[in-house]
């Protein structure tokens, strides 16, 4: 059957029309469907001695079926078990193992966004620092206002003293 495929092959082309506008392009046409055709017979040649050598081997013995029972087909066939039964239990097993994946990186995404509030529990000397922050920059936000009131005088207007408390003690 393959010999008679392989004569076919040659045999078998269907020659299309050249339909080129000119001689030149129908030369070049038909010297392209003649390399193919060359091609075409040397692959025929090629697949027809294969064929030949294949047709030249003795024929193989004939293939004895020897039904098995039950309990010879179980000893005969164990080794296959093993690889099956875990090629099985992983096909089974793979979805769990993509949505445990996917929880501990919802986990992750979710813990890494939390809200945490820091300022629910301070220590002393936190809370002395923090205020010690404020007066400073109660300090640099009352800057401005002081360089605008001593820019005042410039002005002709005489700067008001504070005065001091009738006990003396400079607390107001």
């Amino acid at each position: 059957m393959v010999s008679r495929a392989a004569r076919d092959l040659s045999q078998a082309v269907v020659l299309p029309e050249l339909d080129g506008a000119t001689p030149e392009i129908q030369q070049g046409q038909s010297s392209t469907i003649t390399s193919v055709l060359s091609l075409v017979e040397q692959r025929a040649n090629t697949l027809a001695a294969a064929a030949a050598d294949i047709e030249a081997l003795p024929p193989p013995d004939e293939a004895v079926y020897a039904p098995l029972s039950a309990a010879d087909a179980v000893i005969v066939y164990a080794g296959n078990f093993v690889p099956a039964w875990a090629g099985a239990i992983s096909i089974d097993l793979l979805p769990a193992v993509l949505v445990f994946i996917i929880m501990v990186v919802q986990a992750a995404i979710r813990q890494g966004r939390g809200i945490r509030q820091t300022d629910d529990r301070m220590t002393v000397g936190e809370m002395r620092a923090a205020l010690a922050a404020a007066d400073l920059l109660r300090e640099y936000d009352d800057q401005p206002a002081r360089a605008q009131a001593e820019a005042t005088p410039a002005t002709g207007a005489q700067p008001v003293q504070p005065s001091s408390p009738a006990n003396g003690s400079g607390v107001p």
